[in-house]
């Protein structure tokens, strides 16, 4: 697919007028800590911190007159004040935070370029499996990822993964996005043992379900 998309309450840049130029995306930040034991060189990894990488895009706004192309670049830059997602040429969605706006260049009155600076997660589209007893999940990103657990049962407690959920007949949500767990739109944080939000390895993860039990695992598969 060719050209951008950006997608904001599902309005394509072409609405206003817009059209991309260029886009540059950087690399991910990462910090290693570790230590070096005694009598030995090989250092020990202890924690590994990944922070988004940034995305720098340049478009160019035209409209019938000045006015019109000022406007288009305001209402634009107005929806990039909450996070939005970004499908670029290279066939990577993401997930981005805008942290500045360049002065609007007037190529010509009717024909204006502006410069989006964002904080970015790379990622492909969200992909779901749906495991009825325990088994293995395969992680298609290469870093540790964030994941949904949807978690339906006839039982009044089940365990997913260490995590066991109370009064849980019927679906209990598990957000590890949004740091929420719900259970028909309502705040069922209490009915868990829950102490970390579940995430998925790169590759092979072992999921325990209980007995009558199914858990709808979400995520989006997520790069360096």
């Amino acid at each position: 697919m060719g050209g951008i998309i950006i997608e904001i309450n599902g309005i394509d840049i072409k609405n206003y007028g817009a059209k991309l130029l260029s886009y540059s995306v950087g690399a991910m930040a990462s910090t290693l800590s570790y230590f070096v034991g005694k009598n030995t060189m090989y250092p020990i990894i202890t924690d590994t911190e990944i922070k988004p990488r940034p995305l720098s895009i340049t478009l160019v706004f035209k409209g019938k007159s000045r006015f019109e192309v000022i406007t288009n670049i305001s209402n634009f830059s107005s929806q990039l004040l909450k996070k939005c997602e970004i499908y670029l040429p290279d066939e990577y969605y993401y997930t981005c935070i805008m942290t500045s706006i360049s002065e609007s260049t007037e190529v010509v009155a009717t024909e204006h370029m502006v410069t989006y600076q964002f904080d970015a997660v790379r990622h492909l589209p969200l992909e779901s499996e749906i495991l009825l007893k325990s088994g293995i999940l395969i992680c298609r990103s290469n870093v540790q990822t964030e994941c949904i657990y949807e978690v339906t049962t006839s039982q009044e407690i089940v365990t997913v993964n260490n995590i066991t959920i109370q009064n849980a007949e019927g679906t209990t949500i598990i957000d590890g996005m949004k740091k929420t767990v719900t259970k028909n739109g309502a705040n069922v944080y209490k009915n868990t043992d829950l102490i970390s939000f579940p995430v998925l390895q790169a590759g092979v993860n072992q999921i325990d379900i209980s007995d009558n039990t199914s858990v709808k695992v979400s995520y989006y598969p997520t790069f360096v």
